[in-house]
């Protein structure tokens, strides 16, 4: 009988628990820098985090079952990777934005923190899936 490496669920906990961490961390970073505004491109950032949280909650139950559910936790895991590309690219081209557009020093460097914020919110929800898909891997190997 296949079992589940321990170890791989530790690692899945563990970047779960450092997802966790980046998103309240964010959000204190907005109560604390009030930003004169929020730009749109900060928004999509946030909805590609959020989106990415939706294909999590959509994988955990999944690995109730791996074996049967492989073919879909794998879904799950390539949603949280493309979108982890799209924040990459809006997180880029809001930084040119921003360089371009923000003359208060103040206000830039606020913009610039929230953003990498944002971004290694989605990174790190990619980590997550990196971990699944390892725990899978050794799974399926056994």
């Amino acid at each position: 009988m296949m079992k589940v490496n321990k170890l791989d669920l530790q690692s899945v906990s563990m970047a779960l628990d450092d997802c966790v961490d980046a998103i309240k961390d964010t959000a204190k970073a907005i109560l604390i820098y009030q930003p004169e505004r929020i730009d749109d491109q900060l928004v999509e950032l946030s909805q590609i985090a959020k989106a990415q949280s939706a294909a999590l909650q959509d994988l955990f139950p999944l690995l109730y079952n791996i074996k049967r559910n492989v073919s879909a936790i794998s879904l799950c895991c390539d949603r949280v990777t493309e979108l982890e590309h799209t924040a990459d690219e809006s997180y880029e081209e809001y930084i040119g934005f921003i360089f371009r557009n923000v003359d208060e020093v103040r206000e830039l460097i606020k913009y610039k923190n929230l953003a990498e914020m944002l971004e290694n919110t989605t990174d790190a929800h990619k980590k997550i899936t990196d971990r699944v898909r390892n725990l899978l891997l050794n799974y399926l190997s056994d």
